[in-house]
């Protein structure tokens, strides 16, 4: 075992309070030579390590030095374990949220003596959450770690719980690029697998009948009507757009609108249209989205109000928004439907000439088949126009 090093050099020291990465040495030996025997900076004389001590000396109690060998057992087999340096880090904040509320899945990678990137990541899924990116560049980090200078990147996701219950969010493997300082620095690639984290998801309390619910701090709803009359013509049409919006909320983590069937009324839903604005981790989005009534039929119509409930989460209180419906007066009289006359197909058929030996040949086959041999009464007589 190599570990004692010259007095005259600093001693190793150990990193396992640092965070846990990819290769980088539990000791640094910046500036220490570790002696084996016959090491060419080792003094001439032989001396005994005080690792070797210990372990010999018959002063020292059994259960120190069994102590002491399974702590170096498990530092060697740490080391074996090291092969660049690259520090890797996730977690999720908050560790516990309520279904729909926003949380943060932050990675962070570190490269020693040069700056690390992510540079291919993929899709990722995490069952029982929706995932979404919402910056397309991380932030630079810069730290000191054990005396050796660290410079990275930190990037986040947003999560929102679709159900309550223990989210497990995998080690996600991932491409980080190192590029070392220097006029021409070099790129050092890496395959990592970022750590695995745990989040808790919850659902407030009366809420449990909820599908799709919002939680944040601030939620609006707004609606306009292209025309609020009480009185319209048979055949017109009523269009209502409605626009939401939320602090910490993707526009696409609002679920879409549901319209109950009307009948007498066609219920035509348009396209919506989404957007995020983000300013340093701030988050708002917004969704709108619009459908248009055609009032089909005569009669009295009540298009309905929007509820929409959603979570407070500074207040603690289920909150309900309501958006107020419509009601219509449909004017006219349907179009009586047209009488249709069946339709009379004439067909003419008209006899294909026929030979006089074709005619006598089918007669004499008829009385043969009839057993008779000059029979006229049985066989039918046709007669042809030529």
């Amino acid at each position: 075992m190599i570990f004692s090093c010259h007095p005259e050099r600093t001693s190793p020291t150990s990193e396992s309070k640092g965070p846990p990465r990819v290769g980088r040495p539990l000791f640094s030996h910046r500036r220490s030579v570790c002696c084996g025997g016959g090491h060419p900076a080792c003094p001439s004389e032989s001396k005994t390590s005080a690792a070797t001590q210990l372990v010999t000396n018959r002063s020292v109690g059994p259960m120190a030095r069994a102590l002491f060998v399974t702590l170096m057992l498990v530092l060697v087999g740490s080391i074996a374990h090291a092969t660049d340096d690259v520090v890797v880090r996730s977690s999720v904040t908050p560790a516990e949220a309520w279904v729909g509320q926003r949380v943060f899945l932050t990675q962070e990678v570190l490269g020693a003596d040069g700056w690390a990137q992510i540079t291919d990541m993929g899709e990722v899924e995490i069952p029982g959450a929706f995932v979404m990116r919402t910056e397309s560049q991380g932030v630079r980090l810069s730290e000191t770690i054990g005396g050796t200078s660290y410079t990275g990147q930190r990037y986040q996701l947003s999560l929102y719980c679709q159900r309550p219950g223990r989210v497990e969010i995998p080690a996600l493997p991932a491409t980080v690029t190192v590029k070392r300082w220097g006029a021409t620095p070099p790129e050092i690639k890496r395959d990592v697998s970022m750590p695995a984290a745990t989040l808790i998801c919850k659902v407030p309390p009366g809420a449990e009948d909820i599908r799709d619910l919002i939680s944040t701090t601030h939620l609006n709803a707004d609606q306009k009507w292209s025309s609020e009359p009480t009185t319209v013509d048979l055949g017109d049409a009523v269009t209502r757009t409605v626009t939401l919006s939320a602090v910490d909320v993707s526009g696409m983590a609002f679920p879409p609108i549901r319209h109950p069937e009307i009948e007498g009324v066609g219920i035509y839903p348009g396209e919506p249209s989404v957007s995020d604005t983000s300013d340093r981790g701030s988050l708002r989005g917004e969704r709108v989205e619009s459908v248009t009534y055609v009032l089909e039929e005569p009669g009295e119509f009540s298009l309905p109000a929007i509820v929409l409930s959603w979570w407070d989460i500074d207040d603690g209180v289920l909150r309900r928004i309501e958006l107020p419906g419509l009601d219509l007066t449909v004017e006219g009289d349907l179009a009586p439907e047209p009488t249709v006359e069946p339709e009379v197909v004439v067909v003419t058929m008209t006899a294909a000439p026929i030979s006089w030996a074709s005619l006598h040949a089918a007669r004499l086959m008829a009385l043969v088949m009839s057993g008779r041999s000059d029979d006229s009464s049985s066989v039918a007589h046709f007669v042809w126009s030529r």
